[in-house]
């Protein structure tokens, strides 16, 4: 009986290895928002010039051909802007009137690339990649 035991809580504690991460054949989403992510962030790291400038982030997609090898594919978009407000200060009579100009830029992209990773399915998985 005692045998009986010690083998069965033998087996209990044995240990089998987890595999973390994605397998060939599964798909991932990448989503990012960057100019969000650096206004929250702002809140906390004692900045005290905190705006939005803009909107913008990306949505990717990423196709496991083998354990170690991705493909990746994904659109970007970002729409920011700046203003600015000044005033005439030798124009005595036009002082009170501030001008505002504002600069925008837009930027659309498709991308694309490859992944390579060096430990699959552990729980840190170094990769290089191209794009």
């Amino acid at each position: 009986m005692l045998i009986c035991c010690a083998i069965a809580v033998s087996t209990a504690n044995a240990q089998t290895e987890n595999y973390f991460g994605p397998k060939k054949g599964d798909f991932a989403i990448t989503i990012g928002a960057e100019p969000v992510i650096n206004f929250v962030g702002n809140m906390f790291n004692g900045n005290t010039n905190n705006r939005l400038s803009g909107i913008g982030g990306s949505l990717a997609g990423k196709y496991f051909f083998g354990d170690r090898f991705a493909v990746t594919a994904g659109i970007g978009i970002k729409n920011s802007k700046s203003t600015s407000f000044s005033y005439h200060p030798e124009d005595e009579d036009y002082k009170e009137i501030i001008l505002k100009s504002s600069e925008g830029d837009r930027h659309f992209s498709l991308d694309s690339g490859t992944q390579y990773y060096f430990r699959p399915g552990k729980r840190v998985q170094p990769f290089i990649g191209a794009q």
